[in-house]
């Protein structure tokens, strides 16, 4: 008759883990036997030491067991040094096996009283101090103890797709991290930071980069899903450990550096209380407008910043003003609005390249070339872009043409022969009343053309059936 993990008692599941660290102990007692120069009664004193040893942590287990203390007694086995002694000398195998029935008795743990235990299993499972061998090893398990932390119908579907997958192959393919919102938010939170903490430590980066979007994108469904379930400093726990580890020039840095400023939130709308407790929110968003200034890819992201609603109320403070001037600059303004007072106090006190922002303003400025199908001359280029009228300025006008066909500004033909650029799409800097308007009007000419046609249609129809 086959027993399920969750038919067995979890007490005898906690011996059998005793056990399994006993058979360990004694396995290394023998080897280290073998290996020395003592006597025989040495040797003798050795052994007799190790049952002693044996039989007072057996004891402790059976103790705290038969009392149904079942953290405390899964403690003393996470505690006990030869669970690390377990991972450094044993095979895969026995480790996965120990490592599964430790995470199945956390899971019928009380959720309220297991806290500790799970703080443990992750503090046994991250230390840097083994052979790196073992390192992608504990990497995995870490990761199947956050998908095991799920709650149990979602677990259980879970286990069932991955029975279905690796029916007829001798080793299961490594779990791919799930996400389901459920109260034990704060283990799994602390189990993900461990995870990406254990992963980088490791130089096993490779693994946690790809899922960054995704754990972003699980962070912002599970602040939607109930904002007050997770306060701002957990949030901004897992933000500043992934920035920290993500290389400052990644694509990736930028959108977890925009996701920390989003959550920054407060219920009443009181942000001015939420810019007074949390210092460094200038700081960040100055970070963030620089970054936008500094890298040739980030074009039109000054929206997403100006967004944020702590961004807005920061920009709307009287004292901030250098910050408010220069978002508009970057979403709005012109070439001639980098000489206001703000700007100029913000180029100074960030230390901004001039030359990098006047560069970024010029190509801000040929999306004000007009809607699609508008002819602009090479002057009109020239003159916004404030080029000057020396030898060549057209060669000097196409290329900023191109420049902004690859940045994806722009979608325009050149038309050498007549100097003039035919514009096909313009990129919107930003999108307000008026954007919304030229769609509308877009719109309802598309909806009179098709009325037309069908019109048309219907009216062949009836000329032929006559």
């Amino acid at each position: 008759m086959t027993t399920f993990i969750g038919s067995t008692p979890v007490e005898n599941q906690i011996r059998s883990l005793a056990n399994l660290l006993e058979s360990v102990q004694r396995r290394e007692s023998t080897k280290n036997n073998e290996g020395s120069d003592d006597t025989n009664q040495e040797q003798a004193v050795k052994q007799d030491n190790t049952k002693t040893t044996q039989s007072q942590f057996s004891l402790k287990i059976d103790e705290l067991t038969t009392k149904k203390d079942s953290e405390k007694a899964l403690l003393e086995i996470l505690r006990e040094p030869l669970t690390e002694a377990l991972i450094r000398e044993s095979s895969e195998k026995d480790i996965e096996s120990f490592f599964l029935l430790t995470f199945a008795i956390v899971r019928r743990l009380p959720t309220a009283s297991r806290q500790e235990v799970v703080g443990k299993v992750l503090s046994v499972l991250s230390t840097t101090s083994p052979l790196p061998t073992k390192a992608q090893l504990r990497l995995s398990l870490t990761n199947v103890f956050y998908n095991s932390l799920l709650p149990s119908t979602i677990n259980a579907q879970t286990n069932q797709s991955r029975n279905k997958g690796k029916k007829g192959k001798k080793n299961a393919p490594q779990q791919p991290l799930v996400d389901h919102f459920s109260t034990n938010f704060n283990e799994r939170l602390e189990t993900l930071k461990s995870l990406i903490t254990y992963a980088f430590q490791t130089n096993q980066s490779q693994v946690i980069t790809p899922l960054i979007p995704q754990i972003l994108s699980w962070v912002k469904s599970w602040h939607t899903a109930n904002p007050s379930a997770i306060s701002a400093r957990d949030y901004q726990s897992l933000f500043s450990l992934l920035s920290s580890n993500v290389r400052s020039d990644s694509p990736l840095f930028f959108t977890i550096r925009l996701q920390e400023l989003n959550s920054f939130t407060s219920p009443n709308n009181d942000y001015a209380e939420v810019l007074s407790t949390n210092t460094g929110i200038k700081p960040l968003v100055s970070e963030l407008i620089t970054d936008i200034i500094n890298n040739e890819e980030r074009i039109l992201e000054i929206e997403e910043l100006r967004e944020i609603p702590v961004v807005q109320h920061l920009a709307s403070q009287s004292g901030d003003q250098e910050i408010a001037q220069t978002l508009t600059l970057l979403s709005s303004g012109s070439l001639k609005d980098i000489k206001s007072e703000g700007v100029q106090r913000f180029i100074e006190s960030n230390r901004i390249d001039r030359t990098k922002l006047q560069h970024k303003l010029q190509l801000l400025e040929l999306t004000r070339l007009g809607q699609a199908g508008r002819e602009v001359s090479y002057e009109e280029v020239r003159d916004r872009l404030e080029l000057g009228s020396e030898a060549g300025w057209e060669d000097i006008v196409e290329s900023w043409i191109v420049t902004a066909i690859s940045a994806g500004i722009i979608e325009a033909r050149l038309d050498q022969l007549r100097r003039v650029v035919i514009v096909d799409r313009v990129a919107q800097r930003e999108f307000g009343k008026e954007q919304w308007e030229q769609i509308g009007s877009k719109l309802t000419t598309w909806r009179k053309t098709v009325g037309d046609l069908l019109a048309m249609i219907e009216s062949r129809r009836t000329a032929a059936a006559s």
